[in-house]
């Protein structure tokens, strides 16, 4: 009598299933909605991860989109990394989020980082811009570390364009940094607001501008750069200025 071979159902599901699946990147450049990662778990779940595998060597990328209202349907943020649970550590980097909508409260952040120490940048480009008008603070950095920005746009901001609460090792090139507010309270009118933080380098990059200012901070009201309680600062041709206390 032949035998047939026989296999279970079980180890034959479990062969079907040992070949890793390929990772899913979105297609990007399109609409989506406000973001928010709290764990590494997130940067898959988001749906808006466009290319890399989270190590160093290959950050993800989230972007580019066009965010077309903030987390809370009226106010919030476009982008939202928060590590305060210490859940990330996936190295990210953002690019080309467009923020399209108004939001008058000028405590609300557009990109939003907390906690975040892995090196990160957030970049835009003129084919993919990092940008919003009518926005409240362009960018919040708070406690964390090892950020790049280069190439943002905050127009008509009715908010601080980037605001530096206790980080350190920042920088920031080519960005365009503006506020409509007329005699704004300290310091929502400012173009870059930092305090309790250090080694922050100010139009230094290579890619500025050889000749000419490396970032736009003409304001309505309010100063281009505020330092309360900051050290190691250092702006593009001139040496560091006087800390100023609100």
């Amino acid at each position: 009598m032949r035998h047939l071979l026989s296999v279970p159902l079980t180890l034959a599901a479990m062969t079907l299933f040992a070949f890793p699946a390929e990772s899913a990147f979105a297609t990007g450049a399109g609409a989506h909605a406000a973001i928010t990662i709290t764990s590494n778990a997130g940067f898959s779940a988001c749906s808006c991860v466009t290319s890399g595998n989270g190590t160093a060597a290959s950050p993800f990328v989230i972007g580019p989109w066009s965010i077309n209202a903030p987390s809370g349907g009226t106010s919030g943020w476009s982008v939202k990394i928060d590590n305060s649970k210490g859940k990330i550590t996936d190295y990210f980097n953002i690019f080309g989020i467009s923020s399209n909508y108004n939001n008058t409260n000028s405590t609300d952040p557009t990109i939003w980082l907390v906690d975040v120490s892995t090196a990160t940048s957030i970049t835009g480009t003129n084919a993919n811009p990092t940008t919003g008008n009518n926005l409240g603070i362009g960018i919040e950095l708070d406690n964390s570390s090892n950020i790049s920005i280069d190439g943002v746009d905050y127009n008509k901001g009715n908010g601080t364009g980037i605001f530096i609460n206790g980080s350190t090792n920042v920088s920031i090139n080519n960005s365009k940094l503006k506020a409509t507010c007329t005699l704004c309270s300290p310091h929502v009118g400012d173009g870059v607001y930092a305090v309790n933080s250090a080694n922050l380098s100010i139009g230094t990059g290579a890619d500025c501008p050889s000749s000419g200012p490396c970032n736009d901070l003409t304001y309505d009201d309010g100063f281009g750069i505020w330092l309360a309680d900051t050290q190691n600062v250092r702006p593009a041709g001139r040496p560091a200025p006087h800390q100023r206390r609100p």
